[in-house]
């Protein structure tokens, strides 16, 4: 969730500094969107060097999350990442 929120913020358009967060759980599994207003769309940067700061979080998210993907809005767009859960485990973390 903080890569999706802090890339939100960090593309968020100027005019609309719109960010949101959705949790949904449902049929074991766990579904969280990050909503911002810019069209800019989420890139997987598998070719990042050892000493940078920033660009591995939607690998790190491509390889955790059972599913991504992005739905594009008339203003900006949502990014959205599922996770099986298992029943109980929630409440462990």
């Amino acid at each position: 969730m903080s890569e999706l929120v802090t890339n939100a913020v960090k593309a968020r358009d100027a005019v609309i500094p719109l960010v949101g967060v959705r949790f949904a759980l449902a049929d074991g599994r766990l579904r969280l969107e990050v909503q911002d207003a810019s069209a800019e769309q989420p890139v997987v940067n598998r070719q990042v060097e050892e000493d940078e700061e920033c660009g591995r979080g939607l690998m790190l998210v491509d390889v955790l999350a059972d599913g991504w993907g992005v739905e594009r809005h008339v203003i900006g767009k949502t990014v959205w990442v599922e996770i099986a859960v298992e029943e109980g485990e929630l409440g462990r973390r």
